[in-house]
This record gives C-alpha cells, sequence and structure tokens, in this order.
C-alpha cells in the first residue's frame, strides 16, 4: 500500500490581503501552513503568467507563456529590502473583497514604479545583470514587445509601424535605445518576480509542499511569443491567422467552441527540435514540482478552423506532434511529472498515448452523475492513476451546481449514488468523503468545495468575458476542525 497525496486547486489570486488581490506575500505562506497542517501534498494554481483586464484578465489570456504576472509582487518583499515604506503602499480594500483588476494594475504600479526608481539610484546591481543574463532568451523580446505594444495603444503587433512589427533589426536597436528605461522597468519587474518565487517555492520545499502548474497549450495571438516567432505559427505573409484554434460541435454546444489563437506549425516547430516549447518546459518546470498540460489532445489531434469562420463548426482534424513531441519531453526533463487534461471528447490514440508515457489524466466527480453508477467519473470507478477532483476553475462549486446546474436525472443519480437523504449544505462533504474514499492516486479539490461555498464563489463561466477570476477567500473561513478533517480523509493507504 502507498500514501495517498492530496492537494488543494487554488489561485494566487484568490489568496486575502489588502492590496486587492491575493500576492506572493504573507498570505500565501499562511496558505501553505494551513496545507501542511492539513497533511496536504500539493497546491496547485491556474496559470501565473500576466493578464489583462480588456480580455476580461483570464489566467488563460497573456501575452507571454514565460513572463510572470506582476500583480502578484508582495509589498512586504520591497519594504524588507527598504525600496518601499510602508505608506508608499496603503490599505487599499478590504482582505476578502473581490479582485477589481483595473484598479489593482493603476494602484500597485503607483508603488511598483517607486521601488524600480529607488532599486537603480546607484546604478543597475549586478544581480539584476545576472538575472537579465540569464533569461535572456525570453526576457528581451518580452521587455520590448511590452513597451512597444504600449506606445501602440495596446493594439495587435502586426497593426505596428513596419520595422517594428516585422522585427527590423535597426528599427528595433533604436526603439530599445530610446526607451531603455521603459523596456528595464518591464525587466525589473520580472526580476522581482523571479526572486519572490524562488523564496516562496523554497518554503514550500520546507514544508513538504509540491506545486502544480497549469500550461495552456495555445498562446494568444497579440503576444511576444507569436511576435518575436511568427514562423512557427499558421500565418499569412501580412501577419494574419490562417486557422485557430477551437473545438468541433459536440453535445455540450451546436457550434463547437472558436477559441481564436493561432495554431502552431508543428512541421515547422520539429525541425527547429521543438526549441520554443523546451524553452517554455524549462521555464515552468523551474517554477513548479509538477505540470497540467490543458487540453492535451491538441498534442495529438487539434481542430483547426478557418480565420475567416465565426464558428467552430466548419472546421478540421489535425494530426499534432504526437509521440515525437512527448519523446522530447522525456529526453529533456526526464523528471518531468505532467498531468494530461484529458476532459471531453477523448480518443483510443489519446488514450494509448497516455498510457505509453504513463501519464495520468482526470477525473471530475460533477460529471459522474449523467449517467448510472457504471459513469467512470464516478470515485468508485476511479483507476489508481489518475487525478480526481470535485471539479475544475471552469465548474460550478458542488453546492452551486446541485442549487442552478445540476438536471432532475443528476439529481436522481446523486440520491441513488449516496443512498440517504442528505441535506444539500452538507452535500460537499458528501462529495469530499467519496473523493478520498476512492483509489485515485492523487485527490486535488477546489478550496471552495473544502469550505463548502456556493455559486457566489466560482471562479469562471467558460463563454463569459468579464465578472470572471474575482473570488477570494479570508482566513477566517479556514479552521482547524477543516484542517484535522482534511488531515484524516488524506490518510488513507490505497
Amino acid at each position: 500500500m502507498s500514501r495517498r497525496e492530496a492537494g488543494i486547486l487554488l489561485h494566487l489570486s484568490s489568496l486575502p490581503g489588502t492590496c486587492g488581490i491575493g500576492d506572493l506575500g504573507p498570505a500565501a505562506y499562511r496558505f501553505v501552513d494551513f496545507l501542511k497542517d492539513a497533511g496536504q501534498t500539493y497546491w496547485q494554481m491556474l496559470p501565473i503568467h500576466p493578464v489583462d483586464p480588456v480580455f476580461g484578465s483570464s489566467p488563460y489570456s497573456s501575452h507571454s507563456a514565460f513572463a510572470g504576472n506582476p500583480l502578484f509582487l508582495s509589498p512586504e518583499w520591497f519594504i524588507d529590502r527598504g525600496l518601499l515604506r510602508e505608506t508608499d503602499v496603503g490599505v487599499m480594500v478590504p482582505a476578502d473583497q473581490p479582485v477589481d483588476y483595473s484598479k489593482v494594475i493603476i494602484e500597485k504600479q503607483g508603488w511598483l514604479r517607486q521601488a524600480f526608481k529607488r532599486y537603480f539610484l546607484n546604478g543597475e546591481p549586478k544581480e539584476f545583470q545576472g538575472f537579465c543574463s540569464a533569461e535572456r532568451e525570453w526576457l528581451r523580446d518580452y521587455g520590448l514587445f511590452v513597451v512597444i505594444a504600449s506606445c501602440h495603444g495596446g493594439k495587435a503587433w502586426n497593426t505596428w509601424m513596419e520595422g517594428l512589427k516585422h522585427r527590423d533589426e535597426d528599427s528595433c536597436r533604436d526603439f530599445r535605445q530610446e526607451h531603455r528605461q521603459e523596456i528595464r522597468y518591464v525587466e525589473f519587474l520580472q526580476f522581482c518576480f523571479d526572486r519572490q518565487w524562488k523564496t516562496f517555492k523554497e518554503y514550500c520545499r520546507k514544508k513538504e509542499i509540491r506545486l502544480i502548474g497549469d500550461i495552456p497549450i495555445y498562446v494568444n495571438f497579440n503576444s511576444a511569443d507569436v511576435w518575436s516567432h511568427p514562423e512557427r505559427f499558421k500565418l499569412d505573409g501580412n501577419g494574419e491567422p490562417v486557422y485557430v484554434s477551437g473545438v468541433p460541435p459536440d453535445y455540450f454546444s451546436a457550434t463547437g467552441q472558436r477559441w481564436g489563437t493561432p495554431v502552431f506549425d508543428w512541421p515547422r516547430i520539429k525541425e527547429d527540435g521543438y526549441r520554443w516549447w523546451r524553452r517554455r518546459l524549462r521555464r515552468m518546470f523551474g517554477l513548479f514540482e509538477m505540470i497540467r498540460i490543458d487540453h492535451f489532445r491538441g498534442l495529438v489531434q487539434y481542430w483547426e478552423i478557418p480565420a475567416e469562420e465565426k464558428t467552430a463548426i466548419n472546421g478540421r482534424w489535425v494530426d499534432g506532434p504526437k509521440d515525437d513531441f512527448l519523446e522530447m519531453i522525456r529526453r529533456e526533463l526526464p523528471q518531468a511529472d505532467i498531468i494530461a487534461e484529458d476532459l471531453g471528447l477523448i480518443t483510443p490514440d489519446v488514450e494509448e498515448i497516455m498510457r505509453k508515457f504513463d501519464l495520468p489524466g482526470m477525473k471530475l466527480m460533477l460529471f459522474g452523475f449523467a449517467q448510472d453508477k457504471t459513469h467512470p467519473y464516478l470515485p468508485r470507478n476511479y483507476p489508481r492513476h489518475c487525478v480526481a477532483y470535485t471539479g475544475t476553475h471552469d465548474n460550478n462549486t458542488v453546492l452551486g451546481w446541485w442549487r442552478k446546474d445540476a438536471s432532475a436525472k443528476e439529481k436522481k443519480n446523486v440520491r441513488a449514488y449516496f443512498g440517504e437523504p442528505f441535506d444539500e449544505q452538507n452535500l460537499p462533504d458528501l462529495f469530499l468523503r467519496d473523493l478520498y474514499a476512492s483509489e485515485a492516486g492523487r485527490v486535488i479539490v477546489p478550496l471552495q468545495d473544502i469550505l463548502g461555498l456556493g455559486e457566489e464563489s466560482r471562479m469562471n463561466i467558460p463563454g463569459q468575458t468579464h465578472g470572471n477570476w474575482k473570488w477570494r477567500f479570508s482566513f477566517d473561513q479556514l479552521t482547524d476542525e477543516q484542517a484535522a478533517r482534511l488531515r484524516k480523509l488524506s490518510a488513507k493507504r490505497i
């Protein structure tokens, strides 16, 4: 028998604190302490890249696949180093108030600018130079992209001045010289993120808490990644996408989903040995111990939609890199611990590749009540080699699902499954009980379900572009009794 591994799904933004958004400050360390006391092994997060309020502040929509989100920078770190005074920061909002991204950006940029000026008062420190040199392969393009985009009012890179749009060497050099300070500020924020993250990760290591990160398989068109390497995507001569990503029509949507991000030109990417992907994976495994690859099936086959199409109906399946890509990961990162997000339409070839490379998939208990007791997403049917969840960031909470989303058939199946009358308020506890009693080797539960919260605490509603990613909790909601309950549930040997 082996020890059950368990953890909590919680994005950094959902931590409490007075700066309007969760960050890498004291609350992050306090939550690690709670995880340790509760007998947990993992803290799973959503992507930690910069977000754009114009596009709903989604962590799955970023202008960089490498950069950290400066909104997660903690003022305490700057105060400890004499770069800020407490009066420079002040108190913005109650510790658990929902995130107002536009306000947070304005307020944090104010004191981050002050810290930047003080840091460079006596020249450019060697530790900063060392960081820029070590991360040059992505940081140099990223800093340049952010400042050029700002000078163009945030417009997409394919609308910029010709020289900058096509990365003409002379044009980029002249722009870099003219905007040197602004570029250095962007690089400074990444330097600070790197230092704060490393200190935080070391604390997690000492507490024996492993961090799980999340890689969205696609990247935004208007990103440093596409601008700096357009040849790796299916674009035309004007830099416009020829095809975009999505998924075909299914039970949930008669027109499918048109995500709109450019699709990879996998043959071209393979020609240089997956260099960009190798850098991306190395970067992510430097930040996290384990990675969830979102939309894993896109590495086997992906749905390619002509860019002019308004829906996903007229797309087609195209082969991805398949075994060759995963063999590259095995060579490049032999110890890489990967979770394959295998929700939705999964075909036998995807299942075969997951078996071949011994990759655990995901089981969502909320999806298990659409059929009878044989449904593979019900805990009694879980294999050991999987990661089991009540739901994810894209689902309602258990209580919210029961009250709003569950069909009459699903409610009937829930009652038959548990075989007992129950108070709906206790339904999250019943879900947790059976999830932890399963044979799944790893169990990850969103904090909202541990706290027994309703729809008002939902993190994201897919297809809704605004109003998501705002939820935050309070440490008053976490009790010693909850820690003891989780510790007992997690102690099961499997």
